[in-house]
């Protein structure tokens, strides 16, 4: 068996995916993990490619930003 088989099999790769279903398990997930940690709220990343160029501190401020907003919902300072 070719290492890339290995690979498929010992991850579990489908041919096809239904991008649909794949979007409702992700969201289930979700909302399990939320429920069953009894956390009121959790951060999550998403990152859809290359971020265009920005002054170097705007990720640093950005996400301290967030951070706060996640820790204190209402906080918009």
């Amino acid at each position: 068996m070719s290492l890339q088989k290995e690979i498929i099999e010992a991850l579990n790769v489908r041919p096809e995916i239904d991008p649909q279903e794949e979007i409702r398990k992700r969201i289930d997930f979700l909302k399990e993990y939320l429920l069953t940690s009894k956390a009121k709220g959790f951060v999550l990343g998403i990152s859809g490619g290359r971020i265009p160029p920005l002054p170097e501190d705007w990720h640093s401020s950005r996400s301290r930003n967030c951070a706060r907003r996640v820790l204190k919902p209402n906080s918009w300072l």
